[in-house]
């Protein structure tokens, strides 16, 4: 084998080095949450999974069950996107005469500026005819005990659906980047936070995580600020 030959093999074998060591291994993001005196003063889960590989990376308690709080909201997330179409029944009604008679769908775009089409709306202003809502069809609370009603988000896919870090809703102060990388949904109650969402790595790897904290007694923002810290540095170095 020529010398000249010999060289760019060698070279071409410490680059290949030099890219896997910059790369951090699962065993350190496992040393990184183990380590962790926040992490370890209540009962923590971790899980992190790579898309294109289909296959786990690291987990932490990724086989005990966990307070997950809005997280569930996830499960709901993924069945709408499965089994509703493009627009939802917004409106039902009858006409009588020169009477239009109508009751609600609990359509959440109904009137809410982040919707700039309203065609309820459209079809009430066109009607020429009187309107009337129709009372009793609806007989429990207004709103559900515990829920929030402003998390709507664009109306894009996937991505655009979830909390952009440093960009959209409940991420909008935090994984702060020009470009957003953390798409994900937090899960909050009394002592509890969690996230789980998709990680896109600076290297462009696609990742799915889960990240939860359960029971713990310090301020919410430290915890929040130690998940921060940790997913960063997957996206810094994976």
């Amino acid at each position: 084998m020529k010398t000249k030959q010999l060289l760019l093999i060698i070279l071409s074998f410490l680059a290949i080095e030099a890219a896997f060591s910059k790369s951090i291994p699962p065993r350190k993001i496992l040393k990184m949450l183990r380590s962790s005196e926040i992490l370890n003063d209540h009962f923590t889960g971790f899980s992190l999974y790579d898309l294109s590989k289909r296959k786990m990376i690291s987990g932490l308690n990724d086989d005990k069950y966990f307070t997950p709080a809005s997280n569930t909201k996830l499960f709901t997330f993924y069945a709408g996107l499965k089994l509703l179409k493009d627009s939802i029944a917004g409106l039902q009604y009858v006409e009588r005469g020169d009477s239009l008679i109508f009751w609600g769908t609990a359509d959440p775009s109904f009137l809410d500026p982040q919707f700039k089409e309203q065609r309820v709306l459209q079809k009430l202003n066109a009607t020429g005819k009187k309107i009337y809502r129709a009372k009793g069809m609806f007989t429990g609370d207004f709103y559900g005990v515990g829920w929030t009603y402003d998390e709507l988000g664009d109306q894009d896919r996937l991505f655009n659906l979830l909390p952009q870090g440093g960009k959209t809703g409940t991420l909008k102060n935090l994984f702060k980047a020009d470009k957003p990388y953390v798409f994900a949904k937090t899960g909050s109650l009394s002592n509890n936070h969690n996230l789980s969402g998709y990680l896109i790595t600076a290297s462009g790897k696609k990742l799915i995580f889960s990240f939860m904290n359960n029971n713990f007694t310090r301020p919410t923002a430290e915890i929040r600020s130690e998940m921060e810290k940790l997913i960063t540095q997957i996206y810094k170095n994976y």
